[in-house]
């Protein structure tokens, strides 16, 4: 019988955010791909009211499944944008703990006393190039975000979901989609799944 296990705080963490797992080889942003006239509009229209309205203190529930685990690993908090870089994830439940990003860094409190790990973001060029797609979508930079994800749009406004797909070769580990989705200018979910077959869940409610 597999056995619940609970992984290390800063994989409970760093999973939270999709982007964070890629941790492999450079990866080198492409030239803009746009799509067709229609898609590229209803991008732009979407990313611009997302932008409009930063996360502010916006509750989320993030679950995880993987083989890993008899059952869904749940957690609790919330997110934080402050514009123009910093992306902060508190999470308060089943533990207590911090992962923010800036424009230079991504550092993690485990919330136990002990000093942040932090890492700089030009020694990683995966991750550097995923951090820079997930402030796409919070700051409404579409070219930026075509830079480093092949994007699918589809649904309308009041119900839009995009699809996206890491550019480049695949690598053995890291994600294999993104797909975000939202109401409006209310960004609402965000699904990963990851090469390895792992799949994380964060349902967000906007203030």
């Amino acid at each position: 019988m597999r056995r619940a296990m609970q992984p290390p705080r800063s994989r409970r963490a760093f999973c939270a955010f999709s982007l964070l797992v890629l941790l492999g080889g450079p990866v080198a942003l492409a030239q803009v791909r746009p799509g067709d006239a229609s898609e590229d509009e209803r991008l732009r229209r979407i990313l611009q009211a997302v932008a409009a309205q930063p996360l502010q203190a916006a509750p989320f529930v993030e679950r995880r499944n993987s083989p890993l685990y008899a059952t869904p690993l749940e957690l609790r908090g919330t997110l934080d944008f402050r514009p123009p870089a910093t992306i902060e994830k508190r999470t308060t439940s089943p533990v207590r703990e911090s992962l923010t990003i800036t424009a230079e860094t991504v550092s993690f409190d485990p919330g136990n006393g002990s000093p942040p790990s932090v890492v700089k973001l030009d020694t990683q060029g995966q991750l550097a190039s995923y951090v820079l797609g997930l402030r796409a979508v919070l700051t409404g930079d579409d070219k930026l975000l075509r830079q480093v994800f092949d994007i699918r749009v589809s649904g309308g406004f009041e119900a839009w979901k995009l699809q996206l797909q890491p550019r480049g070769p695949q690598p053995r580990r890291g994600i294999r989609q993104i797909v975000v989705s939202g109401t409006g200018a209310q960004l609402r979910q965000i699904d990963t799944t990851e090469i390895n077959g792992d799949q994380t869940e964060m349902a967000i409610t906007p203030r």
